[in-house]
């Protein structure tokens, strides 16, 4: 940084979940979709779609929540969508 000030780590995670995002529109993942909020960087919502089989055509909705510190901790992550 020009300013010879080092990032914090809040500023560290939003250049990498930023990173993360691009990275996602670049080269999608099969059966996952996955974005921020538009106004917060930090939490994310997820579908998980089934391969096939007995899990064909079912999709999981589910929240993730980045903290401060990502990528040295991770995420916490909540199921919207109640399992068969």
């Amino acid at each position: 940084r020009s300013s010879g000030h080092p990032l914090r780590p809040r500023d560290m995670a939003l250049r990498r979940l930023a990173r993360d995002l691009r990275s996602l529109e670049d080269a999608p993942l099969p059966g996952i979709a996955a974005a921020p909020l538009p106004d917060d960087l930090q939490t994310w919502h997820f579908n998980l779609r089934g391969p096939g089989g007995e899990l064909g055509g079912l999709v999981v909705h589910g929240v993730l929540r980045v903290p401060p510190s990502y990528p040295r901790q991770p995420p916490r992550g909540r199921l919207c969508t109640p399992l068969p």
